[in-house]
C-alpha cells in the first residue's frame, strides 16, 4: 500500500491544505522572470506574488477515503 491509516486528521488536513496553496501559488500567482542574460529579474517572495487569505477558499472540504482497493 501506498499509505496507510490517518493518525491525527487535524494534522493531514492541514498538509493537504497547505499542498494546496503551495500549488495555487507555484502555478498561478507566482511569476519567476529572467534577464537575457539569465539573471532572474524577482528572485525573492517579496517581488512576487504569494498566496495570501484571499487566494485561498473560505470554506476548504476535505476528506479522506474510508478504504480501498489496490491492483
Amino acid at each position: 500500500r501506498a499509505s496507510g491509516r490517518s493518525i491525527n486528521q487535524l494534522v493531514d488536513i492541514g498538509q493537504i491544505e497547505g499542498a494546496f496553496v503551495q500549488g495555487l501559488g507555484l502555478f498561478q500567482l507566482e511569476e519567476v522572470l529572467f534577464k537575457t542574460n539569465g539573471s532572474m529579474v524577482n528572485p525573492t517572495p517579496a517581488l512576487y506574488s504569494l498566496p495570501d487569505s484571499h487566494s485561498v477558499p473560505i470554506e476548504w472540504k476535505v476528506s479522506f477515503l474510508e478504504s480501498y482497493k489496490t491492483c
